[in-house]
């Protein structure tokens, strides 16, 4: 029994990592033929296109151990009542809703 679940993990996790390496391929084969198109809507140089996501690409990999371990604790911790909490998906909702307010 316990073989059988382990062979269902690592199809799952082998989906995973086939999917995550496919959506990386297109971010970074989709974004030099993107420049362009950027430069002229945005008015940014491609320099600072680049820069852009080079700098968010560092805070994403400086920032991940930390995600990762506060979102270990909370699912030890919080599981159960967070299955319970039917509010956070509204405060999402209108969290996105005053951003769109704010930038329009």
């Amino acid at each position: 029994m316990a073989n059988q679940h382990h062979g269902k993990f690592k199809r799952i996790v082998w989906a995973l990592a086939i999917g995550q390496m496919l959506t990386w391929a297109g971010l970074f084969y989709l974004f030099p033929p993107l420049l362009g198109a950027w430069e002229s809507e945005l008015g940014w140089s491609k320099t600072e296109l680049a820069g852009a996501l080079t700098t968010a690409l560092l805070i994403s990999a400086v920032t991940a151990p930390f995600v990762g371990l506060e979102n270990a604790m909370f699912d030890h911790h919080h599981h159960l009542r967070l299955m319970g909490d039917m509010h956070g998906p509204r405060r999402d909702v209108e969290f996105v809703d005053e951003l769109t307010s704010i930038a329009n």
